[in-house]
């Protein structure tokens, strides 16, 4: 009987400014039905400590033609990221990740993924947040709409962007 191929996880941990620890755990190149459990891992924990809001970034292949045009999801909460590196084949533990309503995705120009995610892997994101089209209207300041992740960021909090190093990078 052949055994089942467990997904090589790799966890890190870091310390925030605030001290608050980061986990990080990455699944690399699996099937879906392996990296099922720990979808619903995320989504157990996402539930039980409220904290509904999920930053989401997609990775596409260059080759956006392929069969597999996702190559990684990014998510994340205040204390925990998810990165499954994807090939294809999309579990139900991550349609009902996306489709549960009280979960609210956010993103800079996430509205465009989730666009290309229905198209062509047909998954539906029920909530979905664009930052850099929030900021720009509470703040009155459209031009933040053109803003990335970085730059948005650096605006809103008023701090000057700095670069990582090469060593982080």
């Amino acid at each position: 009987m052949a055994s089942k191929k467990q997904p090589t996880v790799r966890v890190s941990e870091s310390l925030m400014e605030d001290g608050t620890k980061l986990v990080t755990e990455e699944i690399m190149e699996t099937g879906w039905r392996e990296s099922a459990p720990y979808l619903k891992t995320f989504m157990q924990h996402i539930i039980e400590r409220g904290d509904m809001i999920v930053g989401l970034d997609i990775k596409w292949r260059s080759d956006f033609s392929s069969n597999q045009p996702v190559a990684l999801i990014t998510f994340c909460t205040q204390i925990k990221c998810l990165l499954l590196k994807t090939n294809g084949v999309y579990s139900q533990f991550l349609q009902q990740l996306f489709g549960n309503k009280d979960i609210i995705f956010v993103g800079v120009y996430i509205k465009i993924e989730v666009k290309l995610l229905r198209k062509c892997c047909s998954l539906e994101i029920e909530n979905v947040v664009d930052l850099s089209e929030l900021a720009a209207d509470v703040l009155h300041k459209p031009r933040l709409r053109a803003f990335g992740v970085r730059l948005l960021a650096s605006e809103i909090l008023l701090e000057p962007f700095k670069a990582r190093s090469a060593s982080m990078a």
